[in-house]
């Protein structure tokens, strides 16, 4: 799946028009009104003329919500009378934008149909005569979809569009050269998901118009919707507010101004069924603490990326095969999204559960498209996660399928040197040791990247984030950052849930309300061991067994360096108190209500196997993943007590 890292902008908003439109509504007599706002997501694109209008260009802004087509109000004859009659002679012509579904309504018809529609409704009323059969016969089906009209006047036979959307050509596509755009947003907007995706509205317009369409961004384009409720009857009402330049001393004053972001907009299935998967795009600069990984990424993969001329002359390269490997829960995923955003390069990312399917072949092609998709829109970022469960070792167990797409991920692997330099594979893993050894070698994944537990700047940056928007009082982020050494993300995530809920436990009992403070943090931590104490375990004797420490060197040394850290319990409450927090008593120690976390390997995998089972039944790991990582496991079961009899 390519992600596209698309800019993002916003129109401004007209104080003078938001007044207006709320004054207005609410003066309504005989109910009772309700006033929404938002920002309604446009994609914003540049299209050249092609099978027709060729010589020709415009610019379009399609709803990404609705599909529909948005432009500039056409003036009536009636309108010009009212301008003469009721305008004074210094007040500005106001530009109004209105909406066109008609795009929308045509997307399922077959682009043959689209394409025959798009061109009557650029040339009107036509004549039948003369026409050759197949376009009579594409024209007549559209008649019978009532898009269209067949009529006879005078013997001729002839047929109208019973919809209208301008010539290609018409300046009322353009908003941008009549509404004011700016980089910020209200962020007490909120603004609406995408429906479409951009490459969807794309296709549409090209073969309506019979044009190329380039995406330019996404402008969010603010509007109100008022509500008024009267004896259990509704009517809504609608309104624009994005700011005309002819009004730019209108600008509304931002409460909450939020500096827009790039997106990073992915597809979830093919063609106009598709879906859109979108999240904000972040760089380093979102990334707290973890400078020697930002720091080791940008030498291995940004520069080489951002400079591949400069890198070749020095022979280094700018494609190849990187692996970030390190416990769970602790960002991989969010490093790669970091460095992305970092590089400004093409993204594709790999869904291994649409790779490991039934069928062996279908997978090997998916994998050798992926790779050439990636060769073909070079500079490029090819991401694989849990690429452990795609190229798990070789073994003599293994079905001939297992092996297929092994062998043809080594291929591909092979194939990026000689073909692409300027392709980039990135690999995620929680279990490096599961990773086949051909893959792992010098010339695949050449670099190995360790990403460790956050370290204390990004500890306190994560209890910050946390706890953002809920009530607090004399929390100590820098002693909590200093408490958690060797927790993962999520378990400070966990930690301050377990945190808000004591509180807010009370309220409900009918205590008095409280903020949330330093000795609720106690008792969690007195009972929340790290949940990487287990992974650790496992790591350090995977590569003692394996000899293997020198290919995990970024492991070896963390595990070296915070071994006792890694496998000791935290502080419990009592010792935390006696260490300086301010406002926590001494209190008996507690007895931990979790039971020790077991270290024999057996058990080892079945927790493993008990926490796979929750994340299948929360939706987060799919039904094929989870049947071969639950295979793998119980292999490992099988092998473990048949060594212990």
């Amino acid at each position: 799946m390519k992600i596209n890292r698309i800019k993002a902008s916003a129109f401004a908003i007209s104080g003078e028009l938001e007044r207006s439109f709320i004054e207005r509504t609410q003066g309504k007599s005989g109910g009772q009104s309700t006033v929404d706002r938002g920002y309604m997501p446009l994609l914003a694109c540049y299209a050249v003329g092609e099978a027709r209008n060729k010589g020709y260009s415009n610019k379009f802004f399609l709803s990404l919500t609705t599909g529909d087509t948005c432009l500039l109000r056409q003036k009536t004859y009636s309108d010009s009378i009212k301008n003469m009659i009721f305008k004074h002679e210094k007040e500005p012509e106001v530009p109004e934008i209105e909406r066109n579904g008609l795009l929308a309504k045509i997307k399922n018809l077959p682009a043959v149909l689209i394409g025959e529609f798009g061109e009557l409704v650029e040339a009107g009323t036509t004549r039948m005569v003369g026409i050759d059969p197949q376009k009579t016969a594409a024209l007549r089906q559209l008649a019978g979809l009532n898009l269209a009209e067949v009529y006879t006047h005078q013997v001729t036979e002839y047929v109208k569009p019973l919809f209208k959307l301008p010539p290609f050509t018409s300046p009322v596509f353009d908003l941008s050269a009549q509404f004011e755009v700016v980089s910020v947003v209200e962020d007490e907007y909120p603004r609406e998901r995408l429906v479409y995706t951009p490459q969807q509205l794309c296709y549409l317009l090209d073969v309506f118009y019979g044009c190329s369409a380039m995406i330019e961004g996404i402008v969010y384009l603010p509007y109100l919707k008022s509500t008024v409720s009267s004896r259990g009857h509704s009517e809504s009402e609608f309104a624009i507010t994005a700011m005309p330049k002819v009004m730019r001393s209108t600008l509304r004053k931002y409460e909450h101004p939020k500096e827009l972001r790039p997106l990073m907009v992915g597809i979830k299935g093919e063609g106009m069924s598709a879906t859109p998967l979108e999240s904000a795009a972040i760089d380093f600069s979102g990334v707290s603490g973890m400078d020697n990984v930002k720091e080791e990424i940008k030498q291995g993969i940004i520069y080489p990326l951002k400079n591949p001329q400069l890198s070749k002359e020095f022979g280094q390269k700018a494609g190849g095969g990187i692996l970030l490997y390190g416990p769970p829960g602790c960002g991989k995923t969010f490093i790669v999204r970091a460095t992305v955003g970092e590089a400004g390069v093409n993204f594709y990312t790999v869904n291994i559960q649409d790779v490991i399917g039934e069928d062996p072949n279908i997978g090997a092609k998916k994998l050798h498209d992926a790779f050439e998709e990636a060769r073909l829109d070079s500079p490029s970022i090819l991401f694989f996660d849990e690429i452990d469960a795609l190229s798990g070792v070789r073994e003599a167990g293994q079905s001939s399928f297992e092996h297929m797409l092994i062998n043809q991920f080594l291929t591909e692997m092979d194939g990026i040197g000689s073909v692409n330099e300027n392709v980039l594979v990135i690999g995620a893993t929680n279990m490096p040791w599961g990773v086949d050894p051909a893959i792992r070698r010098s010339g695949r994944f050449t670099t190995k990247i360790y990403i460790p537990p956050p370290d204390a700047l990004a500890r306190k940056a994560l209890f910050k984030s946390s706890l953002k928007g809920k009530p607090t009082e004399g929390i100590d982020l820098d002693r909590l950052a200093e408490l958690t050494e060797g927790y993962s993300s999520a378990d400070i995530s966990a930690i301050c849930d377990e945190a808000s809920k004591i509180p807010w436990g009370e309220s409900l009992k009918g205590m008095a309300r409280r903020p949330i403070r330093m000795d609720d943090f106690v008792m969690v931590l007195d009972n929340h061991m790290s949940s990487l104490i287990p992974w650790f375990n496992q790591a350090g004797k995977e590569i003692e067994a394996s000899g293997e420490k020198e290919l995990f060197k970024g492991l070896a040394e963390y595990l070296e360096k915070h071994h006792k850290v890694a496998l000791d319990a935290p502080l419990p409450a009592p010792a935390a108190a006696q260490h300086g927090i301010p406002g926590v008593k001494p209190q008996s120690p507690v007895a931990p209500v979790n039971p020790a976390i077991p270290t024999d390997e057996q058990s080892l995998v079945r927790n493993e196997i008990s926490i796979l089972q929750k994340k299948h039944a929360s939706g987060e790991i799919g039904d094929e993943i989870f049947k071969e990582m639950l295979k793998d496991y119980e292999r490992r079961l099988i092998e473990l007590e048949a060594r212990s009899v």
